[in-house]
């Protein structure tokens, strides 16, 4: 699994015990899109976490929500200077799994506060208005 030791990435929530679950809930905890589900009924690895949500009658899971941040990074050559990983008709997101010494996220972190710097285990939800599905 791409994402093992991440979580689960909900993609949408359907009818079913989740659906029900949010309309019970305020809106900030209700399991949304793009949460990521990290142990069910207290299992963290991925196979086993999908087994309980299949299998129990009853679960119970802790989820975390990611933060939303746009950058823009100019691409001056042809090395973006990550390396990704993504799980093929699982997740609609790209996991970046490597920061490299050289290339454009690299330049630009280096010119950039902090808090807004692109980071390992970072996701990439859209590039230029396009994203996975």
């Amino acid at each position: 699994d791409a994402f093992e030791g991440i979580g689960i990435h909900v993609q949408k929530v359907e009818a079913g015990p989740f659906q029900s679950y949010n309309s019970g809930v305020a809106e900030d905890k209700a399991l949304k899109p793009d949460d990521f589900i990290v142990v069910v009924n207290g299992k963290t690895e991925t196979a086993d976490m999908v087994e309980e949500l299949k299998t129990a009658d009853r679960v119970v899971v802790q989820v975390q929500r990611p933060s939303a941040l746009t950058v823009r990074i100019k691409k001056r050559g042809d090395k973006m200077g990550i390396s990704l990983r993504y799980q093929d008709h699982v997740s609609t997101v790209v996991l970046i799994s490597q920061l490299e010494t050289s290339g454009a996220v690299p330049d630009y972190n280096a010119a950039t506060e902090k808090k807004n710097r692109v980071k390992v285990f970072d996701f990439i939800k859209a590039v230029n208005g396009s994203s996975g599905s």
